[in-house]
């Protein structure tokens, strides 16, 4: 009785151990996945000069084609 027993037991901890180490490995992949998205982004980012990345967050088509007049007011 005793044999039977230790052996759920133990295929239950086997069982328990796989899912988490399938669990480590997923979160693994997904850290490694969103920090090479982030590199790739910073990437992109560092090839645009500063002003213009802020401008490009910031300006819309509207306001812009009115700038020249705003500045000719000045």
């Amino acid at each position: 009785m005793m044999d039977y027993e230790f052996m759920h037991y133990r295929a239950r901890e086997l069982e328990r151990r796989a899912a988490h180490e399938r669990l480590v490995s997923e979160a693994r992949a997904a850290r490694r996945e969103r920090a090479r998205s982030e590199r790739a982004e910073a990437g992109r980012a560092e090839r645009r000069p500063g002003l213009l990345r802020r401008l490009a967050s910031t300006t819309r088509p509207s306001r812009a084609e009115s700038a020249p007049t705003r500045l000719g007011e000045c």
